[in-house]
């Protein structure tokens, strides 16, 4: 891959490291929610145990990631970002991330760096891998109702 190559903008530095943060299974025993989410385009797929606290927020992730790299990176961002946050408030980084690597320059309250993802916007093939662990927020609140009280 050159420098010139489109792709070398979308599988930077930034994004490699933060997809080997999750390269190596780490399941969560008790966890409140096991929830998995598959890419239907590319196959890829994720996997996050997700623990609560008694206010309901997360304070504990397990993960099996079986996808790209991009999805990898996501997974290792939600996992690093979600941390003591309430289960409602990143479920809502699913809508903002959609909308982000739409071309939209939607704010991602919470998350760290989600810019690095923008790269990503025009090869729609790849949105479905970056979105999997947010979709599995989204998940998990609709599960979890009361996680959003």
């Amino acid at each position: 891959m050159t420098p010139d190559d489109p792709l070398a903008s979308l599988y930077h530095d930034r994004i490699r490291t933060l997809a080997a943060a999750v390269r190596n299974d780490r399941r969560l025993e008790g966890a409140d929610l096991s929830l998995t989410q598959v890419s239907p385009l590319c196959g890829s797929r994720v996997t996050l145990d997700i623990a609560l606290d008694a206010a309901l927020r997360i304070k504990a992730f397990g993960w099996r990631v079986r996808a790209c790299t991009l999805g990898a990176a996501a997974t290792a961002l939600v996992v690093r970002s979600a941390q003591g946050l309430r289960l409602h408030a990143a479920a809502g980084w699913h809508d903002a991330m959609q909308r982000r690597l739409e071309g939209e320059d939607a704010a991602v309250e919470g998350l760290e760096t989600p810019e690095i993802f923008d790269a990503a916007r025009s090869f729609r093939a790849r949105h479905g891998a970056v979105l999997l662990p947010f979709a599995i927020l989204a998940e998990a609140c609709a599960i979890r109702p009361d996680a959003g009280a």
